[in-house]
């Protein structure tokens, strides 16, 4: 119905993260489940965002993603979300500002 507002470019990504967290916890682990619930076909080209974000963060559509402090899990999870907003938005972000917003979500 609205879209959430927030202080800060990272505190809205932060609840980005903090949503795909919540999805993860749910198995919905994977770039297709995730964008099939974030970017469902009855509004979106999912599959074209699918694509667009697989391309752009370098993943395939079933590989499992999971939330790590660190390592390969973290640049995974952020390379999703830099290419998430960049479709969502048309914005490319820096990756420190993704990197930055993940640290946050991952502290609260």
């Amino acid at each position: 119905p609205a879209f959430e507002e927030f202080e800060s470019m990272e505190m809205g990504l932060r609840a980005g993260f903090k949503v795909l967290q919540s999805y993860v916890k749910k198995r919905i682990d994977t770039p297709s489940a995730i964008i099939a619930r974030w970017a469902p076909s009855n509004e979106n080209n999912t599959k074209e965002y699918l694509d667009y974000v697989c391309k752009r963060a370098r993943l395939t559509p079933h590989e499992r993603l999971k939330f790590a402090p660190s390592g390969v899990d973290k640049n995974k999870l952020c390379c999703m979300v830099w290419a998430m907003v960049e479709m969502e938005t048309g914005v490319t972000l820096s990756f420190q500002q993704i990197e930055n917003a993940y640290a946050i979500a991952m502290r609260k």
